[in-house]
């Protein structure tokens, strides 16, 4: 099975081994990227510090921003947006952690993207509104594997397509679905797109993710698979009340 770009699968430590908290949530990024390097260019520099800006004053208002600033080579397009279900001050403290931390993570770059558990953010030299990126995806699967996993893939398949409708169908963009593996084990799922995309973009983004859904997680107890433009999550724990902290250490390559 190919995807566009390079996919990359990242391993949580087993769960017994997870750690819950609420502050993770701000304390480091699950993932960052950084390109288009710049070197003492203040034109540039000057459109990213007002893009910036502009995104941490507007996203905690709607939980959703976008913003451009700049001319010709010199402008920069950024978009920010918190998870679905966050109040403004969970959205404002995330997007804060998130404008502070690319700059020193990505001091001179013009392209960037930077992943937490309760937002995202993404700036370019491109105008990419209204299209659905998968180039940047990463997964983050579970150690552990299901008791019966041929059940739990056909309870977490089974709720994936009614998942994603509903996200493509809603101004949110964000969907949360909740399923009962067995009498002991309860499977929590979460679909959200960025809001700058229509519904067929949505739905093209939601249908790619759900591909390595259905090959790269399976059978896996939690999976969490990210892209610029949509993002996919299930698990058995509570993942939307409380962070769970993943392992730094990376399983394998991937294909283009």
């Amino acid at each position: 099975m190919e995807f566009s770009g390079k996919l990359f699968i990242f391993l949580l430590l087993p769960l017994l081994f997870l750690q819950i908290s609420t502050c993770d949530a701000y304390a480091n990024p699950i993932y960052h990227a950084c390109s288009k390097n710049f070197t003492s260019d203040n034109l540039i520099q000057d459109s990213i510090n007002k893009t910036l800006s502009s995104l941490l004053a507007k996203t905690p208002l709607d939980s959703f921003g976008i913003s451009s600033f700049g001319d010709g080579f010199f402008s920069i397009y950024g978009l920010s947006q918190c998870r679905g279900n966050l109040n403004v001050d969970q959205c404002a403290r995330c997007i804060t952690k998130a404008t502070e931390e690319i700059r020193t993570l990505c001091p001179n770059s013009a392209e960037t993207r930077i992943w937490y558990d309760h937002c995202f953010l993404h700036y370019d030299t491109t105008r990419f509104f209204g299209e659905p990126d998968t180039s940047f995806t990463r997964v983050f699967s579970s150690g552990l594997v299901a008791a019966d996993p041929i059940t739990f893939n056909y309870k977490l398949m089974d709720l994936v397509y009614p998942m994603n409708a509903m996200a493509v169908g809603i101004d949110k963009k964000f969907s949360v679905y909740v399923t009962d593996v067995s009498k002991n084990l309860t499977l929590l799922a979460m679909a959200q797109c960025t809001r700058d995309l229509e519904e067929l973009a949505c739905r093209q983004c939601l249908d790619k993710l759900s591909e390595i859904f259905s090959g790269y997680c399976k059978y896996h107890l939690d999976c969490y698979v990210i892209s610029s433009s949509c993002v996919l999550r299930y698990g058995v724990s509570d993942f939307l009340n409380a962070s769970v902290s993943l392992s730094p250490l990376v399983f394998a390559a991937g294909s283009s």
